[in-house]
């Protein structure tokens, strides 16, 4: 079964029902102090399909998340690439159930 790609910059979160969706990667930055509105929003919206969400979040301590979801978490540091690859991979894998 081929898989299907969206990408959807973070303003555009609101107008995408989360339930028509197997998994979802969202990728972004802790921004003094918290997530961007538009993601939390999204989150807080979507809190009962949350275990079909994969979240990055990046910040200068690489410690900072949401409450309430199990993101990866990391500094933005180029290095960390390959590992970030490596985890967002895995749950992805996971949640669409993907067989080499």
């Amino acid at each position: 079964m081929p898989i299907i790609v969206e990408v959807v910059d973070i303003k555009a979160l609101a107008t995408k029902d989360a339930t028509n969706y197997n998994a979802i990667l969202i990728l972004h930055r802790w921004e003094a102090g918290a997530p961007p509105e538009k993601v939390q929003s999204f989150i807080n919206k979507n809190l009962r399909i949350k275990n079909k969400v994969v979240i990055l979040t990046t910040s200068w301590n690489g410690l900072e998340k949401m409450r309430n979801v199990d993101a990866i978490t990391g500094a933005s540091t180029l290095e960390d690439v390959p590992i970030f690859t490596d985890k967002i991979t895995k749950r992805l894998d996971r949640l669409l159930k993907y067989k080499n």
